[in-house]
């Protein structure tokens, strides 16, 4: 009987052209299939209508795949509890090296449009390790009232493009047994731990605004177990998130671990919000996880977790055989700012940021016979369809070293409060001499201006903010693009320049006696420059922004330290600026060190300096 139905099944899609979009499967041969991967295996590949695959109740002794050519496939249990897929695989059965973990599960869906119900998973090879029972590794996926069973790596959450949802689901398990990659929704969820140990291990990619997150779940486990934190980094940018649920009494005060790796304590993001129980008093969590506002915690739905996310633009491809060596100074970084600083500010504290703002990495704006140059596009995936105003953030290092990193917490900052931020990376003295690094920002510009459309920027408002060097460079090309630029974006102008500890003129006294100081034999400007100011005095006024304030120069915001020689040529800006009916504003933070901006506590005076400005500009 069983043969017959196959038979014709075949012989129908043949002859008639079409196929089967309703499937049973018993263990008994009384359907059309008695094992599931027979009855995957027997659909159509890539099918116009959805396909469902009935199951009977009993347990299947078997190891599933569903390809991704089974895509829009629907598998549907009959009764929740009594359809099991059970397979006994695990990490040093398979040896398969290194990677032997990911051949394990007991179900494999590979396939978009995926759906399953009442159906439970289990890999019962036992505490031996790392054993899946369902990895997902597709895009738009559903689990409802399912159950997966396992020990260590239960389930696995794959694809770093996918969303999956899981509805009114348990899940059990010992060892980061909800782990990986995907954004997935676990809602009204039971998740249950037989050891103490950890939930999740989320390796979330950089730049994706969400990663694990547990709405209006319960958290429960095995009599006994009541050290049991709530995740661990798996990879540098983990994100998880516990909303609404209710954490038992099994959940460690501290909630979460840095998986011996304190850096991942800068990059990660778990957040906790509206939860009740035992578990969840947040007095003596780790200093790094954030407790989300009453705000905050209303977002969180399907719909905002499960929506589109821009997925990262395709990079040059930089050759190996034509990439040239690039000299490097590494002299400026946070590191050594953050020791030289401490010695006088003990108190200070480097400024964060959340990857997640980071929505395009390592974009190529720019080829120059195989040298790249990249930049990075901060914003939020919000409601507002209208385009967003942009800043270009330009980073500092006295034209020799630095690099945008170092832009990061401000670009998130200004990404937060609705802008659109663009760290660009740009050519060093070490590389190229002036004018080289005006001309990177410049291309920098016009590439977004090229692309506004598809970020959704507003290339009308455009704003330009450097610090220290970065601010010169930012004066320098702010004053002058969309007017000699030739790039045929002319009539697109910087409408809006932060200028945070920055000269503007390299011809004035009081930057002299640092910048031309004879008793060096070589000075950060006289090296990008190419030369000394007696030597080449053209090229020190040509580099000076002042000389190019006009009547059609855009407003200036001026943010200082404490130091004089950061403020030349600052008043005399001002002055020119006032002659033209034009706005500035200055404010000066006493007793603040050069790079006051990278920490705590003037970062954040700076970026609300520079957010309340911008708004006045761009209102």
């Amino acid at each position: 009987m069983k043969l017959i139905n196959i038979l014709l099944f075949v012989l129908c899609s043949i002859v008639c052209g079409q196929y089967q979009t309703e499937i049973h499967v018993a263990l008994d041969g009384t359907a059309d299939f008695s094992s599931i991967q027979a009855a995957i295996d027997g659909t159509k590949a890539f099918p116009d209508k959805s396909v469902t695959i009935y199951l009977e109740n009993g347990t299947y002794q078997e190891k599933v795949k569903v390809h991704s050519w089974n895509n829009n496939l629907t598998i549907i249990g009959r009764s929740a509890g009594e359809v099991v897929i059970r397979w006994d695989d695990y990490f040093d059965k398979i040896d398969r090296g290194r990677n032997s973990t990911f051949h394990t599960a007991t179900m494999l869906v590979q396939s978009d449009n995926f759906r399953m119900k009442n159906v439970v998973v289990e890999n019962n090879a036992g505490r031996v390790g790392q054993a899946v029972a369902l990895a997902v590794e597709s895009d738009r996926c559903v689990f409802e009232n399912c159950r997966f069973i396992g020990n260590q790596d239960t389930l696995y959450v794959d694809g770093a493009n996918t969303r999956q949802h899981y509805i009114n689901c348990y899940i059990e398990g010992t060892t980061d047994y909800i782990f990986g990659q995907a954004t997935a929704l676990f809602e009204n969820c039971v998740i249950h731990s037989k050891q103490n140990s950890y939930i999740t291990a989320a390796s979330t990619p950089q730049g994706r605004p969400y990663g694990l997150v547990f709405l209006n779940c319960k958290l429960t486990a095995d009599d006994g177990v009541d050290k049991v934190y709530l995740g661990r980094p798996w990879r540098q940018y983990a994100k998880t998130a516990f909303v609404k649920c209710e954490l038992g009494g099994h959940i460690r005060p501290e909630g979460w671990h840095n998986w011996n790796d304190k850096g991942k304590e800068q990059t990660v993001a778990y957040v906790e919000g509206g939860n009740c129980g035992a578990g969840a008093k947040t007095g003596k969590r780790v200093g790094w996880f954030r407790l989300l506002s009453e705000q905050e915690v209303g977002k969180y739905s399907a719909g905002e977790v499960l929506k589109p996310f821009m997925l990262p633009e395709m990079m040059f491809e930089r050759p190996k055989q034509i990439m040239p060596d690039i000299p490097r100074d590494t002299s400026y970084t946070l590191e050594s700012a953050l020791k030289k600083y401490r010695k006088y500010y003990p108190f200070i504290q480097p400024a964060l940021y959340d990857p997640a703002s980071i929505m395009c990495k390592d974009v190529g704006y720019s080829n120059l016979g195989g040298r790249v140059l990249v930049l990075d596009l901060f914003f939020v995936n919000d409601k507002v369809k209208a385009p967003k105003p942009v800043v270009f953030l330009i980073h500092g290092g006295g034209w020799s070293s630095g690099d945008r990193s170092l832009m990061y917490p401000m670009a998130d900052y200004l990404a937060q409060h609705g802008y659109a931020a663009v760290a660009v990376e740009y050519r060093l003295s070490p590389e190229a001499k002036y004018p080289a690094a005006v001309e990177d920002i410049k291309n920098a510009i016009t590439w977004v201006v090229d692309h506004s459309a598809e970020y959704k920027i507003d290339p009308d408002r455009m704003a330009i903010l450097g610090c220290s060097a970065g601010a010169q460079l930012a004066g320098l090309v702010g004053l002058t693009y969309g007017t000699d630029n030739g790039s045929g974006n002319e009539k697109k102008r910087i409408v809006a320049i932060i200028n945070i500890d920055g000269v503007m003129d390299f011809t004035g006294e009081e930057v002299l006696k640092n910048e031309d100081d004879p008793s060096r034999k070589e000075t950060p400007a006289s090296k990008w420059l190419g030369g000394r100011h007696h030597e080449i005095f053209e090229i020190w006024k040509e580099a000076s922004p002042l000389y190019y304030v006009d009547e059609k120069s855009p407003p200036i915001l001026f943010i200082n330290s404490s130091q004089p020689r950061f403020h030349a040529g600052r008043d005399e800006v001002v002055e020119k600026l006032n002659q033209h009916s034009i706005y500035s504003e200055i404010h000066t933070l006493d007793d603040a060190p050069h790079s006051f901006w990278l920490f705590h506590p003037w970062y954040m005076k700076t970026v609300m300096f520079t957010t309340s400005f911008l708004d006045e500009i761009f209102e």
